[in-house]
């Protein structure tokens, strides 16, 4: 009798896990070889950006954890896997896109006290945030945000509105509305609540802006100090955001990972030109208010809503 040998298995599994940050403040993306499947090594190659990053070979029935480091957001990893023993000719090859969360820098409220506040210049397709000068109403520019900062086409933002520092982290947020006027999302504007500085933009929540037809963007916004955002959109409604400084960010605003819209309807009031927020006391004891003006027909209104009664006054 003859003894034959069994044929070789060649059965290699890769799988990438997310973009990280690492202790240095470089992304790195994680992928795993499992090659416990297979009777013959696996070769495998490691391109970031078209360019050949590393080389490994891992063994026949182990297993190899892989840090591609450091990489960009945005950058292709793309891993080529071949049998070592030449007895299979077939190329496999896994792809991922490098998702890392930006990094957003707070702003220094030490440096730069006072009005902050921030401006759009539509034709030259910036926003600038400085410190308001009452005496003239220019203001000192600190940061300027391009509107590519998210990318080009579509992804280039059309209105940034309803901005205002967090209360501990002093980081940026606001509402950012894109116009989607190359056919993205079927051509209907899209409105995320994000976080910002001069460089970068975090997608925080995609916010049902268009609900209706009726609700439309919001042009003012403000944190009380237990960090919950309140925003008034065109619907003439006041809606609370729960804080949002734990809340995973990310660069790309087509990330299947985005939280949905968590919006709070709260009362009806009507949108001003600006809306403030103060804990004071009014005669009741210190308590948190919600402050706007606003006019219509001529008329002049002064809202001003108590957030721990759920009670607005007009």
């Amino acid at each position: 009798p003859c003894d034959f040998i069994d044929a070789a298995t060649w059965s290699p599994n890769l799988t990438f896990g997310p973009c990280t940050v690492n202790n240095d403040g470089t992304y790195a993306v994680a992928a795993t070889l499992d090659n416990t499947a297979s009777t013959s090594d696996t070769n495998a190659a490691i391109a970031v950006g078209g360019t050949l990053f590393e080389t490994l070979t891992v063994a026949a029935g182990t297993s190899q954890n892989i840090s591609v480091a450091p990489i960009s957001n945005g950058t292709t990893v793309i891993v080529s896997m071949t049998d070592a023993s030449g007895n299979n000719n077939n190329l496999l090859t896994a792809t991922v896109t490098a998702d890392c969360p930006s990094s957003i820098d707070s702003w220094d409220c030490a440096v730069n006290s006072g009005l902050v506040q921030t401006r759009e210049d539509t034709a030259a397709g910036i926003v600038t945030t400085g410190v308001l000068n009452p005496t003239d109403g220019t203001i000192s520019p600190i940061w300027t945000l391009s509107n590519t900062a998210a990318g080009s086409g579509d992804n280039e933002f059309d209105r940034l509105n309803a901005t205002d520092l967090h209360p501990t982290s002093e980081v940026a947020y606001g509402l950012l509305s894109f116009a989607n006027n190359g056919g993205f999302n079927g051509g209907v504007e899209q409105t995320y609540f994000i976080r910002f500085d001069s460089d970068n933009i975090e997608f925080v929540y995609e916010i049902d802006t268009k609900a209706g037809d009726v609700r439309g963007i919001a042009f003012d916004g403000a944190f009380t100090s237990t960090g919950d955002f309140y925003y008034t959109p065109d619907d003439d409604n006041l809606y609370r955001l729960p804080n949002p400084d734990g809340v995973t960010g990310y660069s790309d605003r087509s990330n299947a990972n985005l939280p949905a819209d968590p919006s709070v309807l709260i009362t009806a009031f009507q949108a001003g030109g600006d809306i403030t927020s103060a804990d004071i006391d009014l005669g009741n004891g210190q308590a948190t208010y919600i402050f706007a003006l606003s006019t219509s027909s001529g008329t002049y209104y002064f809202n001003v809503y108590d957030v721990a009664a759920n009670q607005l006054y007009e």
